[in-house]
């Protein structure tokens, strides 16, 4: 509903959810609207909401940059990469902005492409060699570079 309101206010369709961002803050959305209606003193709800419209807005930008980089990334390396690898760093970039979580570990890659740990180990470090991953932290684990 807050994008349609804004949509129509601007003249123009809000490309960015705010809901999603709203949704994040749930509980502070519900303590600033009690706020609001109890008090009649809008001022702090209109900042917050405000807030939160930008909030949207980085979030969506950061959105479209990843997804513009995952593409060229593609076009870049698609060639250069086994199909186990490619399953791999695909099944990373699926996490979007977040990545992956704690990286990929040999162990990882072995799950997810039902290989042996030698060729898991050997594929990461084509990766790596390739500028594809790069090693994260002490240990094994690798991140994808977008």
């Amino acid at each position: 509903m807050a994008e349609k309101t804004l949509s129509i206010g601007l003249e123009n369709p809000v490309l960015f959810s705010i809901s999603t961002t709203i949704e994040k803050h749930r509980d502070n959305y519900y303590n600033k609207l009690n706020e609001a209606q109890n008090s009649l003193k809008v001022n702090d709800w209109v900042s917050w909401f405000c807030t939160m419209v930008l909030e949207s807005q980085y979030e969506f930008e950061s959105l479209i940059s990843f997804s513009l980089k995952k593409a060229v990334f593609f076009n870049t390396f698609q060639n250069q990469v086994n199909e186990r690898q490619l399953k791999v760093v695909s099944r990373m970039l699926e996490e979007g902005t977040n990545y992956f979580e704690g990286g990929m570990s040999s162990k990882k890659y072995m799950s997810i492409t039902r290989t042996s740990k030698a060729t898991a180990t050997r594929n990461l470090q084509e990766l790596a060699e390739r500028n594809i991953l790069k090693p994260e932290g002490e240990g094994r684990n690798y991140q994808v570079m977008v």
